[in-house]
Parts: C-alpha cells; structure tokens; sequence
C-alpha cells in the first residue's frame, strides 16, 4: 500500500505502508511550482493506478507513482489555486477526473487525451472547496461540489446539468462525504466552518441532521467507511456510527 502528501516546494512525497511502519519511498515528486493542495488516486491505461496532484499553480498533473514518473499536465481548466480533486465515472463507463478550486468552474477532465470535457457552473458560486460522488435516484452518477456561498451545488454527470443545490450552512463547507447505508440508500455528509457535520439526503434534498461537533472544534475532512464517517478536527479523528434511525432509511 502507498499513501502520497504534499511536500515542501510543491513536491509530493511517497511511503510505502507495512506492519513495522511507513517507509519513505524514493525521491519526491517534482512538478509544480507552488503548494500542492489536492491528490488523489485515479486509473491510467493497462489497469495501472496513477496518482494526480493539482495546487496554487493551476495545474494538474499526473503521475505513475510506482516508477515516479510524469504521465502528464492538465492546463489551462482554471484561472486559480485548484483545491480539490476526484474521479469519477459515469454510467457512460469512461472515468474522469473532477477538479475545483478558487474559481467559478467544476471542471472534468478526460485525462487519456488531457482535455477538458465539461465546465460546471452555478450562479453565485465563485470558488468550490470540496467535491464528492452521489447516486442519482436513476442509478445515474451526480457529482456534488461545496461552494463558496456555503451551498452544495450537484450536477448529473451524463448531461452536465445542474440538478440539486442544498443549502448547507451559513458558512462555508470544508468537506463532502458519500455514505451508502445498508439499505442502499445514500446521504451526503458535509461539515462545515461553523463546526458542525449536515446530513443530507441529497435527492430529496432534504437535511436529516445537523450534528455538532464536541469543544467548538471544525472538521476539516470526512472520510466514508461503510456506514461511518471518519472526521478529522482540530485534535484528532472522530470515527462516528450512523444513528440507527438513519442506517434504517
């Protein structure tokens, strides 16, 4: 298993994980010329799994993390800082890659041929934080982004158009989380500035609940494991089980 972070001058450092404990692998990544702020996983050709990385520079690049390697540069999608990244795959089957950041634009990418496919847009919206995967009530994949406006802005994914925006908080979303309960049925988590996690269910688009978090403290990212949510805040990670009420839906 490898895990991948930003490093100092806009590098992007590897470790290999095993039970005696991480091992730093090689040299850095080199690329960018400014911080890195968002990587992510995603597959390149011949079933390999890459690595992309994106940050204040603007653009994405891609990467064979096991030979250390560039694959190649994402340009010219945005005009700002990029903040965050996903891949995802609609029902049409080819996967892309979702990128957001200090601009107006959701953008994805068809990384084989290093092309945008589509710009996302919503009114009022001028910079997305977050990005996260949701099913629609179809089957068919939407893609939700955290706006600037402390709203969740949601697109379906086979025809680019905007079909949901919760209105989050007052304050803005800092991470989104895709929780699939057992039943199937899904909820979107998002946690916000004002230091409280929303559940949503994000067809309805209807707010099942708002849970505050203990000491005042933010959650700065949501991770999904089955039915929890993996928090991280100020001072550590709270690994949360899902009411029954709602694991029941």
């Amino acid at each position: 298993t490898m895990v991948a972070a930003s490093g100092p001058g806009g590098s992007v450092v590897r470790w290999a994980l095993d039970p005696q404990g991480p091992t730093r692998l090689g040299a850095p990544l080199y690329g960018h010329t400014g911080t890195v702020r968002a990587l992510t996983p995603l597959p390149l050709a011949k079933g390999q799994i890459g690595l992309a990385s994106a940050g204040v520079d603007e653009k994405i690049r891609l990467w064979d993390p096991v030979a250390a390697s560039p694959v190649g540069v994402l340009i010219g999608g945005h005009r700002d800082s990029v903040a965050a990244l996903m891949p995802i795959t609609p029902t049409r089957g080819q996967t892309l890659l979702a990128s957001a950041g200090d601009d107006p634009a959701v953008v994805l990418w068809d990384t084989a041929a290093l092309a945008p496919v589509a710009r996302l847009s919503a009114a009022n919206a001028v910079s997305f934080s977050a990005l996260s995967n949701v099913a629609g009530p179809a089957g068919e994949v939407w893609l939700a982004a955290a706006a600037n406006d402390g709203s969740v802005c949601i697109w379906n994914t086979e025809n680019y158009q905007l079909t949901r925006r919760l209105s989050a908080a007052n304050d803005a979303v800092l991470s989104l989380a895709s929780l699939r309960l057992p039943s199937g049925y899904q909820l979107l988590a998002a946690a916000s500035a004002d230091g409280s996690v929303r559940l949503w269910d994000p067809v309805g688009e209807t707010l099942l609940r708002t849970v505050p978090l203990p000491l005042d403290q933010t959650a700065h990212h949501l991770l999904a494991i089955a039915s929890s949510l993996a928090i991280q805040t100020d001072t550590g990670v709270i690994v949360s089980e899902i009411d029954p009420a709602l694991a029941a839906l």
